[in-house]
């Protein structure tokens, strides 16, 4: 979210300029803490999501998969940020 075409302005403004500030959004992701042993996981993520790109929790869901860690993650179709309607998560959820 700091660079490329998933490159979102709030990201970089709240980075701002701070020193590694690529190594510090890898510490603040969730992709660095998947491990063996981690408890259950059970995501939500609107497909139309404009703050965060949904293939950022398709990437998680695979990586906790591979670590063999149970997870589910439940895409809201036409979904933004939040927000969902009671419909949408009881269709859902």
């Amino acid at each position: 979210m700091l660079a490329g075409e998933n490159l979102k302005n709030y990201a970089v403004s709240w980075f701002g300029s701070v020193p590694d500030r690529e190594a510090l959004a890898r510490r603040l992701s969730p992709l660095t803490y998947v491990r063996k042993g981690v408890g259950p996981l059970l995501s939500s993520q609107g497909d139309k999501n404009q703050l965060v790109p949904c293939d950022h929790s398709v990437r998680l869901h695979e990586a906790l998969t591979k670590a063999g860690v149970p997870n589910q993650l439940l895409t809201i179709p036409g979904g933004k940020h939040g927000g969902f309607t009671q419909e949408e998560m009881l269709i859902n959820f």
